[in-house]
C-alpha cells in the first residue's frame, strides 16, 4: 500500500493499493508502528500521520506483535499494511517492520505517537540537505498531561539528552518512540538486535554513528503518552536500563513486565 500526501494547508491523503512486492521504489519514508495490544491508540496514530504537510510518498507498516485484542483489525479498516510477527519484544518487532520497509528513509513510531503535522516535512528537509546525517530523533512531550508538567519534563529532558550524547560520544540520543535513519545505511549494518527488548534503539544508533552522523534534535518534539510513566517497579528498572545502556551497552534487565501490574503512583 502507499499512501500519497499532496502538499497542501493540510495534507490530503490517497490510499493506492498494489500486490506485496509490486510498485516497490519512490516511497520516500516508510512509518514502522511496533504494536502490541495497541488497539486503543492506533487510531489517533494513524490519523496524525494522515494529516502531515507535505508531498510526501508514505506508506505505514504495523507490527502486529503478538496481540490477543484486535489490533491488527483496527489497522487494516485503515488502510494500513499489517505484518504478524508472533515472537514477542520490541527488537524484534522493529527489525521485522524495517525488512519489510521500501522507503529511502524509514520512521520508527510508537502506537501512542502522535506526530505534529509538520514533522515529516522537517525530517525529510533535514535529510535532503544533510548527507552526512544517518540518524535523527526528537525529544517527546506528553499529549496527556498538563502544560505545567510538559514545561518540567522538557527543562529536564534537554540537559539530560545532551549528557547522553555527550557520554556515547554522538552515538546515542534518538528512541524508537520518534526516530528516522536513512534505508541503505541502515541495511549497512547488521541491524536491530531482534533479542533487545529494551534499548534496541540504542543498539542501533551505535551501529549508524559509524557511518555517519547521529543527531537528537532538541527543536523537534513529538507528542507522545505518559501512560508507562509510573512509580512502581517496571519504572526503576527502565531508569537502570537507561544508565546500563550508556555505560554498558545493554540493558540491565531484558525481560519484558507483565501487562498489568500493580500502580503505587501516577503523574
Amino acid at each position: 500500500m502507499r499512501i500519497y500526501i499532496r502538499s497542501g494547508t493540510l495534507a490530503t491523503v490517497f490510499f493506492l493499493l498494489y500486490a506485496d512486492g509490486a510498485m516497490n521504489t519512490n516511497i520516500d519514508i516508510s512509518i514502522i508502528i511496533p504494536a502490541y495490544n495497541e488497539a486503543a491508540y492506533l487510531p489517533a496514530c494513524i490519523n496524525a500521520i494522515k494529516q502531515q504537510k507535505g508531498a510526501w510518498n508514505v506508506e505505514i507498516i504495523v507490527v502486529d506483535n503478538a496481540s490477543t485484542d484486535n489490533t491488527a483489525e483496527v489497522a487494516r479498516v485503515r488502510g494500513v499494511r499489517v505484518v504478524r510477527e508472533t515472537s514477542r519484544g520490541v527488537g524484534r518487532a522493529r527489525s521485522t517492520g524495517t525488512a519489510q520497509a521500501r522507503g529511502r528513509y524509514v520512521l520508527h513510531i510508537d502506537a501512542d505517537t502522535r506526530l505534529p503535522h509538520d514533522y515529516l516535512s522537517y525530517v525529510f528537509n533535514r535529510f535532503e540537505q544533510e548527507e552526512h546525517l544517518v540518524c535523527l530523533g526528537g525529544i517527546m512531550t506528553w499529549y496527556d498531561k498538563p502544560a505545567w508538567i510538559n514545561t518540567i519534563f522538557v527543562t529536564l529532558q534537554i540537559p539530560a539528552c545532551y549528557v547522553v550524547c555527550w557520554m556515547s560520544r554522538g552515538a546515542l540520543g534518538p528512541v524508537g518512540n520518534n526516530m528516522t535513519f536513512r534505508k541503505d545505511t541502515y541495511e549497512k549494518t547488521s541491524g536491530f538486535a531482534t533479542d533487545r527488548k529494551y534499548g534496541e534503539e540504542a543498539d542501533l544508533t551505535r551501529k549508524l554513528h559509524k557511518f555517519g552522523t547521529v543527531e537528537l534534535d532538541t527543536h523537534l518534539r513529538c507528542p507522545v503518552s505518559a501512560r508507562r510513566i509510573q512509580l512502581n517497579k517496571a519504572f526503576f528498572v527502565y531508569c537502570l536500563n537507561l544508565i546500563w545502556i550508556c555505560w554498558f551497552d545493554k540493558p540491565f534487565s531484558n525481560v519484558l513486565p507483565e501487562v498489568e501490574e500493580e500502580t503505587t503512583w501516577k503523574m
